[in-house]
């Protein structure tokens, strides 16, 4: 396993499409947000598709990591870049917390 990754990224409107692949896996992310009477809603979906024999192990193996520190981090980084973004735009108070 190892490698260099490699992929690449489309954007449209409100919408976006990357690919990594790597020795490891093959996978998309799709990003999508949509305004709601409230704000907006954000979508993001992951798709792995296996390469190698371990693919399956090495995804079981590091999903508590994933899922306990990094989508947390990741999903409070993008709230603050949002909120430091469009919120000082709308001049509406951010609703986060630190």
């Amino acid at each position: 396993m190892g490698g260099s990754a490699r992929g690449w990224r489309r954007r449209f409107e409100d919408e976006q499409l990357s690919e990594l692949r790597n020795a490891t896996v093959h996978a998309f992310a799709s990003l999508s947000i949509r305004r709601t009477p409230g704000g907006y809603l954000a979508y993001l979906g992951v798709f792995v598709q296996p390469v190698h024999r371990f693919t399956r192990l090495y995804m079981g193996t590091i999903a508590p990591f994933r899922r306990l520190v990094v989508y947390p981090a990741l999903i409070r980084t993008m709230q603050r870049a949002w909120a430091e973004r469009y919120d000082r735009e709308s001049g509406i108070e951010s609703r986060l917390t630190g």
